[in-house]
């Protein structure tokens, strides 16, 4: 079995799909260390199952795959790597991980890294945004996140170390504080306790959504959600997803950067001020959410920002929009799962033919 394991909890916007994206293809190499990544491309369904009913018990039986391949290897380390494990019961990640592996539960790692309150908050927002998740503003979503304990960090985390003690390990995601700067090489020098690598391809960065950007995504989904169910959910998703991926990679000549409003900055400063306070002194030994939060002011726009398209499109541009929206529309209707599967990328779906055998294509000559 590997000599080690490491966790990889996210959390969400953090560069998780970075970190996944190289160690899933390879893209660097570890000195002389060996290291066995058990997945296609993350281990999510593995945190969804466990959320179900957050007891670790039957649901964790999709760790049983990783489960195998790591105690057959001889590697090092071995890395689950799964960001949606932040909104899972420690409990039931133990359960699952004494079910499945109780032989590396002695010499295991778990890491965290946390992004400051303003900034997760206006990244969920717009992740969610693209994906047609989401559809009222920010103010609505920040009273959400409220209620839901979304950013009161120290107590998610204190629940955390209560169940793993000094074997889990919190980092800000923070540049200055990260290796090199990068989210990518800080986790690969924890993965590799400090250890010689090198990355051998471009790390993959899920760029931010301009204001612009994010009022075409709203107003595509609002077509899609006309007379729509709750059935296209998934295709939406995928279809908001994997088009900001290609957009990433679109060089952007101009764009309104995404921001909060003065009046929510200092709500924000006000809800959460201690809780950073208590994240400063007990996990980074030193102040950094609580100058982020400050500097969230001063950052701050007058007015919130409009995110009706209207309010940034011509009326020949809207059309347009409108056209390319029924369109594919019309595309997710006519076949629901085979849109889902033809707009990932090749590395996160199967083989065209095991698609087919999967959804009982035939071919007929």
């Amino acid at each position: 079995m590997v000599k080690e394991l490491v966790i990889h909890l996210g959390d969400c916007k953090t560069g998780t799909t970075s970190i996944q994206h190289l160690l899933s293809s390879g893209g660097y190499t570890s000195g002389p260390k060996t290291v066995c990544y058990p997945a296609r491309f993350s281990h999510n369904p593995l945190a969804k199952s466990l959320k179900a009913n957050n007891t670790g018990k039957k649901t964790g039986r999709t760790l049983a795959p990783a489960a195998e391949a790591l105690l057959a290897s001889d590697a090092d380390v071995g890395v689950i790597s799964a960001e949606h494990l932040e909104y899972v019961e420690p409990e039931a990640l133990k359960a699952a991980l004494e079910e499945y592996m109780p032989e590396l539960m002695g010499n295991m790692r778990l890491i965290a890294y946390i992004r400051p309150h303003a900034e997760r908050l206006v990244s969920t927002f717009a992740e969610r945004s693209k994906n047609g998740m989401y559809m009222s503003d920010l103010p609505t979503m920040f009273q959400r996140t409220e209620r839901n304990g979304l950013l009161y960090y120290a107590k998610r985390l204190a629940k955390w170390r209560a169940v793993f003690g000094d074997q889990m390990y919190v980092r800000p995601f923070v540049r200055s504080e990260l290796k090199d700067g990068d989210v990518v090489a800080d986790f690969l020098d924890f993965m590799l306790s400090g250890g010689d690598f090198t990355i051998t391809q471009k790390t993959q960065v899920n760029a931010a959504m301009t204001v612009e950007d994010l009022a075409m995504f709203r107003h595509l989904h609002r077509t899609f959600r006309e007379e729509d169910t709750k059935e296209l959910e998934d295709q939406r998703k995928a279809f908001g997803r994997f088009l900001s991926d290609h957009l990433a990679g679109i060089p952007a000549r101009s764009g309104t950067k995404l921001q909060l409003h003065k009046g929510l900055a200092k709500k924000m400063l006000k809800t959460y001020g201690d809780d950073a306070r208590q994240l400063d002194t007990e996990y980074f030994g030193k102040p950094l959410f609580v100058p982020a939060l400050e500097a969230a002011q001063d950052k701050a726009v007058d007015k919130p920002q409009s995110l009706d398209a209207a309010d940034h499109f011509s009326d020949g541009e809207m059309r347009r929009y409108e056209g390319f929206a029924l369109m594919v529309k019309h595309m997710m209707t006519s076949d629901p799962r085979h849109f889902s599967w033809v707009v990932r990328p090749d590395n996160k779906r199967n083989s065209l033919d095991s698609y087919r055998s999967n959804n009982g294509y035939v071919d007929v000559d």
